[in-house]
């Protein structure tokens, strides 16, 4: 993770830099999804559950605060193998209204095997 100089919504510390997808998941989330991710490449694609949209999940922000999203996730290279290095993912990412709380469907942690 890199960081920036403050300003937003960090109370004016400084704010980190996201380098990758796990910089954007809660500490505890990391290593399931890692063991998720390389699951995928063996299998040769993303596991049905992260084809649909994920409700209501953690995202960590640039000031290290979590805010609740709605995650939408895809590929833009089907013409090359999951998971090489020509392969490009693609996220929507979209915050959760303060009232929706509905989760997605058995909730994120039975999506890819992570704790609630």
């Amino acid at each position: 993770e890199g960081e920036a100089g403050g300003g937003g919504g960090g109370g004016g510390g400084r704010m980190r830099i996201a380098r990758t997808i796990h910089d954007l998941l809660p500490e505890s989330m990391r290593d399931a999804h890692r063991r998720t991710f390389e699951l995928a490449v063996k299998n040769g694609g993303m596991p049905e559950p992260g084809k649909h949209p994920l409700r209501n999940v953690p995202m960590v922000r640039a000031d290290g605060s979590t805010v609740r999203v709605n995650v939408i996730v895809g590929v833009v290279t089907h013409e090359v193998p999951f998971g090489s290095e020509d392969c490009v993912l693609y996220a929507l990412i979209s915050p959760v209204a303060p009232s929706s709380p509905l989760p997605s469907p058995g909730g994120l942690g039975l999506r890819f095997g992570m704790p609630p």
